[in-house]
């Protein structure tokens, strides 16, 4: 568990990578690197994301449908803290966040709400996949014809104890990223 692991993890600079770290990839400037945003950044995957990327150097937006959820992380993320916290109710045994303290003043993560995410070259869908296509219908206008890539982690599955999850589609795609890329139909867009 989490809770319990707190500070097992060492302190890391940035050029040594213990712990879930992977090694920092080649120098490149920065500006070369593309702009990720993730929408579900406050969840436990899009967290534990936001952190791998802004540690590897990449600018990324934690996006939250509140900008002060993800406001509240980023900032212990940028402080040094990581960011600890146990899953309770429905969802807990599903997993915990534990993202390990560590030296984040070279990070450039940033919060945002989930229309933000149209701001960046690289949108991630980190939400369960009932909530992905409002979320992305919503920004759609601004970004078709962009040329944006999309990550697209959501998937239908069956019901889970907190009550999402209706089931894979009677018909048609049953992967979110099919989907997804047939309701969006746009051409310049890579997934």
């Amino acid at each position: 568990a989490c809770v319990e692991q707190r500070f097992e993890y060492p302190v890391m600079g940035k050029s040594d990578a213990p712990g879930p770290w992977a090694s920092r990839p080649a120098d490149r400037p920065r500006d070369e690197l593309p702009k990720i945003s993730v929408i579900g950044g406050t969840g436990r995957m899009g967290v534990h994301l936001c952190a791998a990327w802004a540690e590897a150097g990449y600018t990324v937006t934690m996006c939250s449908r509140s900008k002060g959820k993800a406001q509240e992380i980023v900032n212990e993320l940028l402080a040094g803290k990581g960011y600890q916290r146990r899953v309770t109710g429905l969802n807990a045994g599903q997993g915990d966040y534990c993202v390990p303290p560590c030296d984040a003043k070279d990070w450039r993560l940033k919060a945002g709400d989930n229309g933000t995410a149209a701001e960046a070259d690289l949108i991630v869908l980190g939400t369960m996949y009932e909530k992905a296509w409002p979320i992305l219908e919503e920004i759609a206008p601004i970004i078709r014809g962009k040329g944006k890539k999309i990550l697209d982690m959501t998937n239908p599955f069956m019901a889970r104890p907190d009550g999402f999850g209706a089931g894979l589609p009677k018909e048609g795609p049953q992967a979110g990223i099919l989907i997804h890329k047939s309701r969006l139909d746009d051409p310049t867009c890579q997934w």
